[in-house]
């Protein structure tokens, strides 16, 4: 029984010692705040400066659609008496629309740096290939355009600058 004593005391004693040696750093170290750091050492992000912005102006690489650029630019109104069909739908329910044939050339190259010329103006330029038993023709074509009279303004532009005479025909696709 004094054995049994001995060694209860014993363990007792061991159980003390492992929960001191457990427990002395928690209760011996200096206190700690617990709270969250909300402090950083990223700088201060920086003040938006104000910006500028531009007035809004039209582009001049496409042909406007709409309502009419000269219209607008000049002040004056649209002509009155203009041979034209107003934007429209065909029977088959497709916008009516219009093309500006500036030129037709049995060399391919040729109508290419033409079309790279007149896409460089800003229009819409591209080869039509039309074979027949004379042969193939590729022919230069600006549009399409939902007006014609955009089309015949187009037509007289381009026959000023490159003296070629365009004509307007109907866009079929």
């Amino acid at each position: 029984m004094v054995n049994e004593r001995i060694r209860q005391r014993l363990v007792g004693a061991v159980v003390l010692v492992a929960l001191a040696l457990i427990l002395w750093p928690l209760v011996m170290s200096p206190q700690r705040d617990q709270s969250f750091v909300i402090e950083s050492d990223l700088p201060q992000a920086p003040e938006p400066e104000p910006s500028i912005i531009e007035e809004p102006r039209p582009r001049e690489d496409v042909s406007p659609v709409g309502d009419y650029q000269e219209k607008i630019s000049s002040g004056q109104s649209r002509p009155e008496k203009v041979d034209e069909e107003a934007p429209s739908l065909d029977k088959a329910g497709l916008p009516v629309a219009w093309l500006v044939q500036v030129g037709s050339f049995g060399n391919r190259d040729n109508a290419v740096k033409l079309v790279e010329r007149l896409k460089g103006d800003g229009y819409r330029a591209q080869i039509r290939e039309q074979t027949s038993q004379k042969g193939t023709l590729n022919r230069v074509v600006v549009g399409p355009y939902v007006d014609k009279y955009m089309a015949q303004r187009d037509r007289n532009k381009i026959a000023a600058k490159y003296a070629l005479q365009p004509a307007v025909m109907r866009f079929k696709p």
